[in-house]
């Protein structure tokens, strides 16, 4: 995974909807500004779909943030959603994920890794 176009057909793959990419209230220089962010909105996922997707983001070493508690401090907050980061690790974690499922390991999360990756988390 190298960027929030990554992230989203990641999400949207899983079903999520893609509430924010780069655009909107981000701070300069935030993960979203950087084209390393997206946000997903939560309201109509139950616990046990947030729950599988979240083991999916650790599977390939997605960082999350869980804001479906609006955080202390958070000046802009947009109702309840999950923040999905690109972190330095992801990309190598895809590579190994890839690997250990027989994939050609390019660290891109398409069909195949994610048809392997959805198995894996049932």
């Amino acid at each position: 995974m190298r960027d929030y176009k990554d992230l989203k057909r990641f999400a949207e793959y899983f079903d999520f909807t893609v509430t924010s990419t780069t655009g909107g209230k981000h701070n300069v220089g935030s993960k979203h500004a950087l084209g390393l962010a997206v946000d997903l909105m939560t309201r109509d996922k139950s616990n046990a779909e947030i729950t599988r997707f979240l083991l999916a983001c650790v599977r390939l070493g997605v960082r999350v943030r869980d804001e479906r508690i609006r955080p202390n401090k958070q000046r802009v907050w947009s109702g309840a959603h999950l923040h999905l980061e690109i972190t330095s690790e992801t990309l190598l974690t895809v590579i190994e994920f890839q690997k250990r499922y027989n994939l050609i390991a390019d660290g891109i999360a398409g069909t195949q890794t994610l048809n392997a990756l959805k198995s894996s988390v049932v």
